[in-house]
């Protein structure tokens, strides 16, 4: 699900508030790539059979 984070581009500057012993505090985070190492998958919604029949026989293995 996309979220509003996935849209900062690498380096951007983003400012948060946050309570903290309920005391309105503010920082400024930096946006920064995920390591080159980093992978996700993702099950597709409107996957058709073919790959369908290739992830029931890969994950049957």
């Amino acid at each position: 699900m996309p979220t509003q984070l996935d849209a900062l581009s690498a380096g951007a500057a983003l400012r948060i508030h946050f309570f903290r012993d309920d005391i309105l505090m503010e920082t400024q985070l930096t946006s920064a790539p995920p390591p080159p190492d980093t992978a996700w998958l993702e099950l597709l919604e409107d996957a058709d059979e073919v790959v369908l029949a290739r992830r029931r026989a890969w994950l049957e293995a």
